[in-house]
């Protein structure tokens, strides 16, 4: 039955191409016989009609890039998985054109061949494929330039600096004489080093009054050269900021260094914008603390008393227990305590102390009636 199959094919295409009336159809009839198994029926039937893979990519089409690859119709000039033939896959960054798998080139290059260039800055394919800029030469925008950094200028395959080359001064090949120099592009008196010339004369522009930071440039009588700036003549105490002279260690407006301004509730010391603290207060770390009294800046800042004492005075003392006085190191009881009878340090000769106050001493039996 199956050696039989191909005649059945023929058969009925060769009828229904009579009935299109086509004579040039036999061809497709072979072609989708030899190509769609198990039967080219719909193929033919199609061909009939003027359609189908026969025209479209068979021996009635007129388009030569479009191939029968795997029952389908593919364009090989630039279908990526037939590029130029079937199953000819590009690679990943490829795409097909003409038939060749060629570089995906992003935005901003250009292919030269297999491989993408960016026309701007490449220095092989400058401005064009294969346009190569000089060994001494940098693309840039396209167009090649000298490989110069800013301030130098190409003479020859060289860069020079053409405000102080002595051999290229002001422009190229113009050379200064040995007892000159090149200075800002013009071949001048040779001054020692750190001086420059004005007029017939060196001067150094970094301390000369009349030639501050350049020729002719004089300072003001209150001012001095400095640096190749005109700065106001400072105090020893005090420091430049701008035109004016300020003492950092105290000035609110320029507390340690230029500008540094103070808070409004501050006051500059010793070059540190401190708290401007009330009478009988002092900053500590950025506080006002009462030195007297403070037990974390007792008598002075950071210096913290321990658990069991307090500030008194300026000095950690213990601290007492209701109805007793700190003396020293230790606690008293000022009313009955007889070395230290109603204040620190007072001791009865009697050794008797009552509300504070020393009991008289008795002399045998006869004894003052106040000490009964």
């Amino acid at each position: 039955m199956l050696r039989c199959l191909p005649l059945l094919v023929l058969a009925l295409v060769g009828n229904v191409f009579a009935a299109g009336n086509d004579g040039g159809n036999s061809q497709c009839a072979r072609w989708c016989a030899d190509n769609f198994h198990p039967s080219g029926r719909d193929c033919t039937s199609l061909a009939a009609k003027g359609q189908g893979p026969c025209f479209a990519c068979g021996p009635r089409s007129h388009n030569p890039n479009q191939k029968l690859c795997k029952g389908e119709c593919k364009d090989v000039s630039s279908d990526n998985s037939n590029c130029g033939k079937c199953s000819n896959q590009c690679e990943f960054g490829e795409q097909c054109k003409a038939g060749i798998c060629t570089p995906f080139c992003p935005v901003g290059q250009n292919r030269c061949g297999h491989k993408c260039f960016d026309f701007q800055r490449d220095d092989d394919n400058c401005g064009r494929c294969g346009n190569q800029c000089k060994d001494y030469e940098k693309c840039q925008g396209g167009i090649c330039k000298s490989r110069c950094e800013h301030g130098k200028t190409q003479c020859g395959h060289r860069c020079f600096n053409l405000q102080s080359d002595q051999n290229n001064c002001g422009r190229c090949g113009k050379q200064c004489k040995d007892d000159q120099k090149c200075q800002w592009g013009t071949c001048k008196p040779r001054c020692e080093d750190g001086k420059s010339q004005c007029g017939n004369r060196c001067f150094n522009l970094q301390r000369d009054a009349g030639n501050c930071g350049h020729c002719g440039n004089k300072c003001k009588e209150n001012e001095r050269c400095d640096g190749g700036r005109c700065r106001p003549f400072c105090p020893p105490e005090k420091s430049q900021c701008g035109n004016r002279c300020f003492n950092f260690q105290i000035d609110e407006a320029n507390c340690g260094k230029c500008n540094n301004k103070c808070k409004e509730n501050e006051e500059c010391k010793r070059g540190h914008c401190v708290p401007n603290c009330e009478h009988g207060k002092t900053s500590c770390n950025n506080k006002c603390v009462a030195l007297d009294w403070d037990s974390s800046n007792c008598g002075r800042c950071s210096n913290k008393c321990k658990e069991n004492e307090k500030c008194r005075g300026g000095s950690c003392v213990p601290n007492c227990e209701h109805g007793k006085t700190s003396c020293g190191n230790k606690c008293f009881d000022l009313k009955y305590d007889a070395q230290n009878c109603g204040r620190c340090g007072n001791e009865c000769d009697s050794g008797k102390c009552k509300n504070g106050v020393c009991e008289r001493p008795c002399s045998g039996k006869h004894c003052d009636r106040s000490t009964e």
